[in-house]
């Protein structure tokens, strides 16, 4: 008996598989001109000894760049700004925030991306 898997699931099939294998370049494909990012936790805080909670935590503001659009928007064939493996600074509220097998990914548009580091 085959049983068809979904899209989610083969999503996570290739994320795993590509994982694996040392590469993250396929496990989301992004369209247009987004970008896919790894978003870099925090360490935790304390203040005067007193643990922060995740929720009161300012929203992370850096990433590693884990794939790129191979297509351009409109006419425009400039090249990307930015290439996998890229630590980024990007702005706070930019993107789609996905989590794949426990990790935390964030889609992007490119101009949502404030510099490399």
């Amino acid at each position: 008996m085959s049983k068809s898997l979904t899209f989610f699931d083969q999503l996570r099939y290739n994320f795993t598989r590509n994982k694996l294998k040392g590469g993250f370049t396929y496990m989301i494909k992004p369209l247009g001109d987004r970008i896919v990012l790894s978003i870099d936790q925090p360490e935790e805080e304390k203040v005067g000894g007193i643990l922060i909670a995740n929720n009161a935590k300012e929203k992370p503001v850096m990433g590693s760049v884990v794939a790129i659009s191979e297509t351009s928007v409109g006419d425009s064939k400039a090249p990307k700004s930015v290439k996998v493996g890229d630590k980024v600074m990007f702005d706070k509220y930019a993107g789609s925030q996905v989590t794949i097998d426990g990790e935390d990914y964030l889609i992007v548009h490119e101009k949502d991306i404030l510099g490399v580091l």
